[in-house]
């Protein structure tokens, strides 16, 4: 198959459509925040958010939503994946509740450290029509000096706005399960997590319904 030229007019309709859908998107995210959350400091994480990239930064580098405006998708599909699997596991035990509060905090801002964190790149790839070598954007993902995870990083961020209950700190923390264990923490520490917090559990299933299902290219 050859690849098909596009022109500059096609490139710029595609980028508008994808500000648009951005723009769209933060709306979206904003109105949800801020009819269900009720706590101290919600404007001020917004304007927090409006001070970085969060509504423009890809939700990864390559594995999922690599392109502007993936971060608030991802944000927003989890939310809605943490709702249905929370239904989901009531059926088996009805004594389950969960604040709804704690289910927007948790998915909405469970990744937002990433904001700030991935900046335009190149990288070389071989046009398979002509064989040359050629230059095509990429996100790099730009890691601090105090890299801690970005669990762990993203529940100190959101905590410096809002006050979050143990189960909600917890419940970000371990979002990644095992694909994101630091030295101090173990598979053991992460499953007496999702035993005792059924929010963790629920966010973790969310976020990898999100990243490998509903995502997926």
């Amino acid at each position: 198959m050859k690849l098909q030229k596009v022109t500059t007019q096609e490139k710029e309709d595609v980028l508008s459509e994808r500000e648009l859908n951005a723009a769209e998107l933060s709306v979206q995210f904003k109105n949800l925040v801020r009819e269900k959350v009720k706590r101290e400091g919600v404007e001020e994480l917004l304007n927090y958010l409006d001070s970085t990239d969060f509504f423009e930064a890809p939700a990864s580098t390559r594995y999922h939503l690599c392109e502007a405006g993936g971060l608030v998708q991802h944000s927003l599909n989890v939310y809605e994946n943490l709702v249905k699997v929370i239904e989901f596991l009531k059926s088996f035990d009805s004594t389950i509740e969960l604040k709804e509060e704690s289910i927007v905090l948790t998915a909405l801002f469970h990744d937002l450290c990433k904001a700030g964190k991935y900046e335009k790149g190149t990288r070389n790839v071989k046009n398979p029509d002509t064989g040359k070598w050629e230059q095509v954007p990429v996100y790099n993902y730009r890691e601090d000096a105090y890299e801690i995870g970005h669990g762990a990083g993203s529940a100190l961020l959101l905590q410096q706005y809002i006050k979050l209950t143990p189960e909600e700190i917890q419940a970000i923390v371990w979002h990644m399960g095992a694909f994101d264990l630091s030295p101090y923490s173990s598979v053991s520490a992460l499953s007496k997590a999702y035993s005792t917090n059924i929010l963790a559990f629920a966010l973790q299933q969310a976020d990898m319904i999100a990243t490998y299902v509903t995502e997926k290219e």
